[in-house]
């Protein structure tokens, strides 16, 4: 049994529906479809965390209200996870992944690969390649038990409960990925959270949001490393733990923070940009 949790907010009735009917007919798989709609403007985080709340199944998965699933995804995440048992333990905190295909609203693909949309590559695991940049998209996460009673509750610190997951397995369990997509991840005018193609066009749309813009998403990844630190203690990671109170450092000492502990996202430009904004 796999639970999947699908947090809704205002959503497109049609594209709900091919979700929901993607999820229902996958292969191989028993689905228990937990849904949840966020009728307070509370945000994606909360809503998944008060769903993540509710499962009870050995397994989870996590949808959004607009994609389509292709009818092998669980049942083929169920593969990788079977691996990392066989491998590590079922008591142990487990979470696979996947690739994505990027499509229009009418999903013609627009790309074959999130992974080279994004231009992050799924290797990059170590908490200290994700506590700035998450690498794994919620849409395709599946996740055992074990992380489940680990990560839960989602802090209110929380960038986004995928980013949490990640960081959480990264510093005290075991993870998988597969290349080959899963999901159609549908872009369109109504995205939540939606997708940049990354480029030129990209690093100057992030530009024109300017330093303050820039500077505030950075410390949301900040907050989520020190509410980390706050919950795991000397467990933490020294990579997270070197982030506590970073806030209040001179600039020279922030960057050499990161630098020493090789705190870095995936590209220069984004490295550059980091530097110049912590």
């Amino acid at each position: 049994m796999i639970d999947v949790l699908l947090a809704t907010y205002r959503p497109n009735a049609e594209m709900l529906k091919a979700q929901i009917d993607s999820i229902r007919t996958q292969k191989g798989v028993e689905v228990n479809l937990i849904q949840r709609e966020d009728e307070t403007g509370e945000g994606a985080c909360a809503n998944f965390s008060a769903l993540l709340m509710k499962s009870r199944a050995d397994y989870v998965a996590f949808s959004d209200q607009d994609d389509v699933w292709l009818s092998d995804k669980l049942e083929r995440e169920m593969v990788l996870m079977r691996d990392l048992e066989q491998r590590y333990g079922k008591d142990e905190p487990l979470l696979v992944f996947t690739d994505l295909k990027v499509t229009d609203a009418e999903l013609n693909v627009l790309s074959e690969s999130h992974f080279d949309w994004i231009k992050v590559s799924p290797r990059r695991n170590l908490p200290r390649q994700i506590v700035f940049q998450n690498t794994a998209s919620g849409n395709t996460i599946l996740i055992n038990a074990a992380l489940r009673e680990l990560a839960n509750p989602i802090p209110a610190e929380a960038f986004m409960h995928d980013h949490w997951l990640m960081l959480v397995t990264s510093a005290f369990g075991h993870l998988a990925y597969s290349a080959k997509p899963s999901v159609l991840y549908r872009q369109h005018g109504g995205n939540l959270s939606g997708s940049r193609k990354v480029g030129f066009g990209y690093f100057w749309w992030r530009f024109r949001q300017g330093r303050c813009s820039l500077r505030t998403r950075l410390y949301a990844n900040v907050h989520q490393a020190e509410a980390f630190v706050a919950r795991f203690g000397n467990r933490s990671p020294r990579e997270l733990a070197a982030l506590v109170g970073i806030g209040g450092k001179p600039w020279i000492v922030r960057v050499w923070i990161l630098l020493r502990h090789r705190i870095f996202k995936n590209g220069f430009f984004r490295n550059l940009g980091t530097l110049l904004v912590i």
